[in-house]
């Protein structure tokens, strides 16, 4: 399939996100049994990651610094840096050749013309 009537808008370069990026809010919780948690969430409310451990109160146990953790789990990357062709519909939809592939695939021809 060609689409034809596309306009090349130029590229689009994302950035990668570390997972503190998304990361919002983070609640801790004492368990119980000298184990707490801390539970991280995304800015519209979503769970993300959850860590326990130990907080040393038990003969013979080590306390679990939870927070150095965290801080590790926020340097991962959660999706790298990538660039895409960004062009223009005759309507003035914009988006991936992708995109407009499956726009076409919905009945979505945004004025293209669509060659089989």
């Amino acid at each position: 399939m060609k689409i034809s009537n596309l306009t090349f808008a130029g590229i689009v370069h994302v950035p990668a996100l570390k997972n503190a990026d998304l990361s919002a809010r983070y609640e801790t919780h004492a368990i119980g049994g000298g184990e707490w948690s801390i539970e991280v969430y995304g800015p519209n409310g979503e769970f993300l990651k959850e860590f326990v451990g130990s907080n040393g109160t038990r003969p013979g146990e080590e306390a679990t610094d939870l927070w150095v953790e965290v801080s590790e789990w926020e340097q991962e990357v959660a999706r790298p840096a990538h660039s895409y062709k960004n062009y223009t519909a005759p309507d003035g939809a914009t988006g991936s050749i992708s995109f407009f592939r499956r726009e076409v695939e919905r009945g979505r021809l945004h004025g293209c013309v669509i060659i089989f």
